[in-house]
């Protein structure tokens, strides 16, 4: 693409000292081009983040972003923002595209992350979406929302929530929930290495009470071979009734960075996309209920642009 240097992994510590330095040779967890040939120092940076300041964005920046991202109820006031309140998952689900840096679980200083709130807010935001790989149930911040004007929306495990967590999540102004439930039997949650505890009835209960205190509640689902169709449209069908939407069951992408893909190849290389992306073409002709079109082959797309 014609870039300097690359950085492998998480950015923000790198970036901090690609700034202070002249000679960017010997800076850690970079790739860059020397003589056609690509240099490498060292592997892939997972940042502390636990101590990560505050982030200030430029109001023109902010006033430019008046999408809420996945958020489909009404009166939908001010600017849209994401904040980043915890990184990586203590999950190890097997389509999961987090293997090398966002393994561990990391949750940021809880008044670094209110006080970026508190500075999105004072800039005419009106909507947050975290965009935590998981947000697990943090009480300290679901408190200190309930006293600020603004919605959210989130992406988490439903057997991670009690009740009483659910209620508070609907008080501090959560709108939007995008539940991963990837299956609707024991073996199907076993197969994907979801480390559920819970059974379906309990799960779908959960689902059913998150939908009494927020607007939007979605439980996705993915295709796998142990869940039977007219179980898996049986229990769809109650989830609608109430007003959950669950998805047809989407194809398992082998993405390069989840132990699916290693499963089946081992450790990627420079063809990896191409061949996850190859396998996931020839191996289902349905990919969405939401989606018209089938997917074209990256090599089709690539030649398309960038002047390939």
């Amino acid at each position: 693409l014609g870039v300097d240097i690359v950085v492998r992994g998480e950015c923000e510590e790198v970036v901090e000292q690609l700034a202070r330095r002249d000679d960017w040779s010997a800076v850690p967890s970079t790739a860059y081009l020397r003589d056609a040939r690509v240099v490498s120092n060292g592997g892939v940076h997972a940042s502390s983040f636990v101590d990560h300041p505050p982030l200030e964005w430029p109001a023109d920046w902010i006033a430019a972003h008046s999408h809420h991202h996945h958020r489909f109820d009404d009166n939908q006031v001010g600017f849209g923002a994401e904040v980043e309140a915890s990184r990586g998952c203590p999950y190890n689900c097997s389509f999961c595209a987090k293997i090398d840096f966002r393994d561990a679980y990391r949750r940021r200083n809880h008044e670094a992350v209110v006080a970026e709130i508190d500075r999105l807010i004072a800039q005419g935001v009106g909507y947050i979406y975290f965009i935590d790989e998981i947000f697990l149930p943090q009480k300290a911040l679901l408190e200190a929302l309930v006293d600020r004007n603004v919605k959210f929306g989130v992406q988490t495990r439903i057997d991670l929530w009690k009740p009483e967590l659910l209620e508070l999540l609907g008080a501090a102004g959560c709108v939007s929930i995008e539940a991963g439930l990837e299956s609707l039997t024991v073996e199907g949650r076993a197969m994907l290495a979801k480390r559920c505890r819970l059974g379906t009835e309990e799960l779908a209960a959960l689902l059913v009470d998150a939908r009494r205190h927020v607007p939007f509640v979605q439980a996705n689902l993915i295709g796998v071979v142990e869940d039977d169709p007219a179980l898996v449209e049986r229990w769809r069908t109650h989830l609608i009734d109430h007003g959950v939407w669950a998805n047809e069951p989407v194809p398992l992408y082998p993405y390069p960075s989840s132990p699916s893909y290693r499963e089946l190849w081992g450790e990627p290389d420079d063809l990896a996309w191409e061949r996850a992306h190859d396998h996931y073409l020839a191996s289902f002709q349905k990919f969405s209920d939401i989606q018209e079109k089938r997917p074209r082959p990256l090599a089709e797309l690539e030649a398309t642009c960038c002047g390939h």
